[in-house]
């Protein structure tokens, strides 16, 4: 069995990633009182031997290339999974970056076109994540909670309920950048 706890807080605990001990007791505290199934989990934790504890962050660097060197994909701009993103700004990465070391003779000026063209969606996608609308998956709140499940619904509703749930900032996020038709190599 696998279970998933998940917890926000306004300053993430660092330090307890290397204690085991600290990491069950913190996820003990957010979690006591939770009813259902969870003091359940929260003692199965206790005895895991495969017990996962990690931070949602993001990667935010100033540059992605230097020279003839780039990073790509996570490496260089992994975004919070809350952002939905991480597999379409790889591949997006990838496909940007091929079309440009293809398009330019010398690869330090490929690398440079293809951050220029890429920064402003791999920016645009990662600030999805940290705009009011992410606390669907982490609800801090009744109202944000009641948001969430009226989203649910109307998800479940089905295709005439679909006004109700656009989302217009992340749909210009993931379209903001049109492709180019790359030659090929």
């Amino acid at each position: 069995m696998f279970a998933f706890l998940i917890f926000a807080t306004e300053t993430p605990p660092f330090g307890a990633h290397a204690d085991k001990a600290a990491q069950i007791e913190r996820t003990a505290q957010v979690f006591s009182g939770a009813g259902w199934r969870v003091p359940q989990l929260i003692e199965a934790m206790r005895h895991a031997d495969d017990l996962f504890f990690d931070t949602v962050s993001q990667i935010r660097m100033p540059q992605w290339t230097k020279g003839r060197v780039a990073l790509l994909g996570d490496a260089a701009y992994a975004p919070s999974f809350r952002s939905g993103q991480g597999s379409s700004m790889a591949m997006v990465g990838a496909y940007v970056l091929a079309g440009e070391l293809a398009s330019h003779d010398d690869p330090a000026e490929a690398l440079v076109a293809y951050e220029t063209a890429l920064r402003p969606y791999i920016q645009a996608n990662q600030a999805l994540a940290n705009r009011q609308g992410a606390n669907f998956i982490f609800p801090r709140t009744q109202a944000q909670l009641d948001e969430r499940n009226r989203m649910l619904a109307a998800l479940q509703a089905g295709p005439a309920a679909d006004k109700d749930v656009r989302d217009e900032e992340a749909e210009t996020a993931y379209n903001m950048l049109t492709l180019r038709d790359y030659p090929a190599a």
